[in-house]
């Protein structure tokens, strides 16, 4: 079971994969809001959290994290923004059944897996995410599982600097300070 620290910490490092992005696409040109339930009214964040299994409430509570556009090609995207102390594309953790989640209702999003450690950012479009690529249950405790997903398929993922061309290498190097990262 997650205790209130491992939640702290948890919700610490999720804020840390946000400012990353909102600030290394805010800085390259891209307009960058928030979106996610987190960003939302406290009293729907209370009702719903934890507390109901309707779709409705799934949907609310699986909202991807940022919304992004790029005003000079009108195109627009739904960020969910995972930060990973250290990952492997081939076997990336997610809590059970999340990315169900992801996958029934926020299909037309991006997923974007970050961490301190190389590759540091890829970004997986959901829709491209197949059910064979879950690979196993683990780490399963009072509180829940864990799901080991393999995104090291170049079909299925790419840099954040392919996805976001107006990303410059020199940028991504700058603003890893963020991630703790010394370059």
């Amino acid at each position: 079971m997650q205790t209130e620290t491992d939640f702290i910490e948890a919700k610490g490092k999720e804020a840390i994969g946000v400012n990353f992005i909102k600030t290394l696409l805010g800085t390259s040109g891209y307009k960058v809001s928030e979106f996610g339930l987190e960003h939302h009214n406290q009293e729907i964040i209370t009702k719903i959290r934890g507390k109901y299994s309707s779709n409705t409430n799934k949907k609310i509570a699986a909202m991807p994290d940022l919304v992004v556009i790029d005003e000079s090609t009108q195109e627009a995207w739904l960020l969910e923004i995972k930060y990973k102390s250290s990952f492997a594309p081939e076997k990336v953790a997610f809590s059970y059944k999340h990315m169900d989640d992801y996958r029934e209702f926020w299909k037309e999003a991006t997923l974007v897996i970050i961490s301190p450690t190389p590759p540091y950012c890829i970004c997986i479009d959901v829709n491209k995410i197949e059910p064979n690529q879950l690979k196993k249950i683990v780490n399963c405790k009072a509180g829940g599982c864990l799901e080991e997903w393999d995104f090291s398929n170049p079909k299925v993922y790419c840099s954040l600097i392919e996805k976001f061309t107006k990303v410059s290498e020199e940028n991504f190097k700058k603003q890893l300070h963020l991630l703790g990262v010394k370059e």
